[in-house]
């Protein structure tokens, strides 16, 4: 990891790592600004400001102190470090988002030049079929017109106001035969990107900088949660909903290997109702019963829903009505009871 990637990372999933909470309302312009108590000062009215950046992902103005910066300039704060040792806090960082990026390089051997990105084994037009990919993020820009989003229109079903809302276009580089490419992709809480190839003639998704659930807040109920596997299913969701934001917070997954992520904020929430869209396959079938498994009665399953289809999208593109909550809730998940914490 470099100080450009460091600099992409999600600055609130750091600070909720970190113990810290948003002040109530302080969540403000669609989560483009959010406020805190000051982590780097005592104090009873909150002074620390998040807002999102345009070359970083997030830059904060502590009121109190007068500082202000970059997710790295927080953490050599926060942390008393020298100024300016951003090798100490790119360390810091990667103690609070462990995972392939993070792991530094070894010394000598065949490996050294060996770039600590996620990657996963799938087939990619031009690009050799070696079992592992060395991809490396480049740069994410508006999806505001082309193939991607003619790509998602017509072979998606999803209309180009939503997937914009929620995608960009992401640009990245095959280290092994150093062409660059693009996708549409999807930020998720560890400020990588989960992408996709605009194509149906061959299966390419992988992360780029770090792999991790994405977490979109909603726009009302605090106590429930939706649950999808991936991105085009939750749009899809958003489409049969006739809605652009959903009515309570929604985590994707990205990969069933995230469930523990997802598992844990659950619990970490305390939502009491979690409601899960997850592939009607063995694998999801398999994440399907670890919900079941560990929130009981609290978890509700909405996959027969969209059965015999494969996946939420696949049953929009074939023109199934799907009515998810028809208690005349829209898209608002009925209650559960209290969940155990």
């Amino acid at each position: 990891m470099n100080v450009k990637q460091a600099k992409q990372l999600d600055f609130p999933a750091l600070l909720e790592k970190m113990g810290y909470q948003p002040e109530p309302c302080g969540i403000r312009k669609q989560g483009n600004e959010i406020w805190y108590k000051s982590p780097l000062a005592a104090e009873q009215t909150a002074s620390f400001h998040l807002t999102k950046g345009n070359k970083v992902a997030w830059v904060f103005k502590c009121f109190s102190t007068g500082q202000e910066g970059t997710i790295l300039d927080f953490v050599i704060a926060h942390e008393g470090y020298r100024a300016h040792d951003v090798k100490a806090a790119l360390a810091f960082l990667r103690s609070k988002f462990p995972g392939p990026l993070f792991a530094p390089k070894r010394e000598g051997g065949p490996n050294t030049n060996q770039p600590s990105f996620s990657f996963h084994k799938q087939a990619e037009p031009e690009q050799d079929t070696a079992p592992q990919r060395d991809l490396e993020y480049i740069e994410d820009l508006p999806l505001k017109s082309g193939s991607l989003l003619s790509y998602l229109e017509n072979k998606r079903c999803i209309p180009p106001a939503l997937a914009s809302t929620y995608l960009r276009l992401v640009r990245y580089k095959n280290l092994k035969n150093n062409k660059t490419y693009y996708a549409f992709g999807m930020k998720n809480r560890a400020g990588g990107f989960e992408i996709r190839a605009a194509s149906d003639q061959y299966s390419f998704k992988s992360a780029l900088i770090a792999r991790d659930i994405t977490i979109i807040r909603g726009n009302n109920d605090q106590n429930g949660v939706l649950v999808f596997e991936g991105m085009t299913d939750f749009l899809s969701y958003l489409v049969v909903s006739k809605s652009t934001q959903p009515f309570c917070d929604t985590l994707i997954l990205h990969s069933v290997n995230s469930y523990q992520n997802a598992a844990d904020h659950i619990r970490n929430r305390a939502y009491i109702s979690i409601h899960t869209f997850l592939d009607n396959d063995s694998t999801g079938r398999r994440c399907t019963g670890r919900f079941a498994d560990d929130f009981g009665t609290h978890h509700i399953s909405h996959s027969e829903n969209f059965a015999p289809h494969k996946d939420v999208n696949a049953a929009l593109k074939a023109g199934l009505h799907l009515e998810f909550f028809p208690d005349g809730q829209g898209d608002s998940p009925p209650s559960a009871a209290g969940l155990n914490r």
